[in-house]
C-alpha cells in the first residue's frame, strides 16, 4: 500500500500512529496524520504553512477534547474510513502533480479533500484551504525525495515513471515500428495480391482479439506452449495501437500497387 510513499510520508504515517495512541484513539484520525504531516514534512514547507505555530494550537485544541482508555497498542491502530479517503485523494494529488512518488505535502492536499474532517476544519480556521495550499506548493520546486525504489534507479527509470512520458515513449516506438514496416513492403517484392492476404489475416486476428477477448485469444489456443501465448499477448498489450491498426499499412501499399499497374 506504501510502496510509492516517500521517507516524509511514511514517517508521518508512523507519527499519526504514535499520536492516536497517545490521546487513547481507537483510529487513526485525520488529526493524527495532520499532526504526523506537520512534523515529517521538509523544513521549506513547515516553514510556508507556519507548521510549528498551527502544531501548538492543534494539540492545544485536541487536548480539551475528551480522551477514550487506549484499546490497542500503536502499531494495532487501525486507519479510519476518512483516513482511507484522505489517502487516496493524496495518491490523485501526487498524480496530478505528475510527483515521482507520494510525498508528506500530498498527505495535506488529501486533508483538505476531506472538508467534514477535523483536521480540515482546523486549518480552514486558520485560513489554510485547498486552493491557498495548492498555490503555495506550486511555488516551491519539486524536490528529488523519492522512495527507497526510486532512489536507487537510474534516471532513465526515474524519467519514465511519468505516465504521460510513458505514453510518448510508446507513441514514439509504434510510429517507429508502422514506418520501418511500411518502407519493408514498399520496397519488397511482394505483390499486391500478397499484400491483401496479409491485409486478410492481420484484420482477421484483430477482430478475433477484440470479439473472443484479449486474454482468451492467445492462451485458449496455447496449452502446449502457455509461456508464448502469454509472451505474444503481452507484446500485444504494448504495441496495442500498432496491433489494432497495422493492418492499414499493408491494405494501403495493396491498393497502391493494384491502382499503378
Amino acid at each position: 500500500m506504501f510502496q510509492r510513499y516517500t521517507e516524509h510520508a511514511r514517517e508521518a504515517i508512523f507519527l499519526a500512529r504514535v499520536e492516536a495512541g497517545k490521546t487513547g484513539s481507537s483510529f487513526i484520525e485525520s488529526e493524527h496524520l495532520l499532526l504526523g504531516v506537520m512534523r515529517s514534512c521538509e523544513s521549506d514547507i513547515a516553514a510556508l504553512f507556519n507548521f510549528e505555530s498551527l502544531q501548538n494550537l492543534l494539540r492545544a485544541h485536541l487536548s480539551a477534547l475528551p480522551k477514550d482508555e487506549p484499546s490497542a497498542t500503536d502499531a494495532d491502530l487501525p486507519l479510519s474510513n476518512q483516513i482511507k479517503r484522505i489517502l487516496a485523494y493524496a495518491a490523485e494529488e501526487s498524480v496530478w502533480l505528475d510527483s515521482r512518488g507520494l510525498d508528506a505535502h500530498h498527505l495535506l492536499l488529501g486533508i483538505l479533500r476531506e472538508p467534514d474532517s477535523l483536521a480540515a476544519r482546523f486549518l480552514s480556521s486558520k485560513a489554510v484551504d485547498l486552493s491557498k495550499a495548492r498555490q503555495l506548493l506550486a511555488a516551491i520546486p519539486q524536490t528529488a525525495t523519492t522512495n527507497d525504489t526510486q532512489t536507487n534507479g537510474f534516471r532513465l527509470g526515474l524519467w519514465v515513471q511519468s505516465d504521460k512520458k510513458r505514453y510518448w515513449i510508446g507513441a514514439v516506438t509504434q510510429i517507429a515500428i508502422v514506418t520501418a514496416l511500411a518502407v519493408g513492403l514498399v520496397k519488397s517484392t511482394i505483390g499486391a495480391p500478397h499484400l491483401l492476404i496479409i491485409t486478410s489475416a492481420w484484420f482477421l486476428a484483430v477482430l478475433a482479439w477484440v470479439v473472443k477477448g484479449t486474454g482468451s485469444f492467445f492462451c485458449s489456443y496455447g496449452k502446449l506452449n502457455r509461456g508464448v501465448a502469454f509472451a505474444v499477448t503481452y507484446v500485444l498489450f504494448s504495441l496495442y495501437q500498432l496491433f489494432i491498426f497495422g493492418w492499414i499499412v499493408p491494405l494501403a501499399i495493396g491498393i497502391y500497387r493494384v491502382s499503378t499497374h
